[in-house]
């Protein structure tokens, strides 16, 4: 089963406008695979009848916005991702 979680109020609504990528909920729902209805419920959260956002579909959000999850959750105010945990910090001379 599917973790979720909420996203503060009107966080997606501020990420799409201010990005200015000219994409719509429809097409940011497509992205996520859900209905325009839904990605519309999770951009108007709000209190007790907040609609979470699935992880899966978080983490495409956050893909395409360049921001971390954190971010989106409402845990930190800094959208800046963490560096890729995949990538060695210092490069390194093999032996």
């Amino acid at each position: 089963m599917q973790r979720k979680m909420g996203v503060p109020p009107n966080r997606l609504k501020r990420l799409r406008k201010e990005h200015d990528y000219g994409i719509s909920q429809q097409q940011l729902a497509e992205l996520c695979g859900v209905t325009q209805k839904s990605y519309s419920r999770w951009e108007n959260w709000q209190g007790a009848n907040a609609v979470p956002v699935p992880s899966t579909c978080a983490i495409k959000l956050c893909q395409y916005f360049g921001c971390s999850l954190d971010y989106l959750y409402g845990l930190t105010d800094d959208p800046t991702p963490p560096p890729n945990l995949n990538t060695p910090a210092i490069e390194t001379e093999p032996p």
